[in-house]
């Protein structure tokens, strides 16, 4: 058995009687072994590598449609602090802020983030 935060919208497994369930986004769970093992091989659970930042999970693993639809409902200091210091994923977010605001990407985040790359 393994305790495993949830970092997906939707995860299968099987709990302790037996049951089908689907764990969400944010759940903290007790997994068995199996249903651990296979969500750790496809990312379902918030590990080391990831961030949570409010409600939604991202990492430097996230896809680009992640990426925006994080910068569509994240604030911009929830934005600035997902990239963690790190220049390249700064710049993903960046990316995906303009993805985000139709090419009109928040002063703020802007600032924040290019301090990071700055930095770097």
């Amino acid at each position: 058995m393994s305790t495993q935060t949830v970092r997906v919208c939707g995860f299968r497994y099987t709990d302790h009687n037996g049951i089908e369930r689907v764990a969400h986004n944010g759940e903290v769970i007790d997994f068995s072994d199996e249903d651990t093992a296979r969500g750790l091989e496809v990312g379902a659970f918030v590990t080391e590598e990831t961030a949570v930042v409010g409600e939604a999970t991202i990492s430097a693993a996230s896809t680009d449609d992640e990426l925006v639809a994080f910068a569509k409902g994240a604030k911009v200091g929830e934005v600035v602090e997902a990239a963690g210091g790190d220049a390249e994923f700064a710049n993903r977010l960046l990316e995906a802020e303009s993805g985000a605001t139709g090419g009109e990407p928040r002063p703020g985040v802007v600032k924040g983030l290019t301090a990071v790359v700055g930095e770097a």
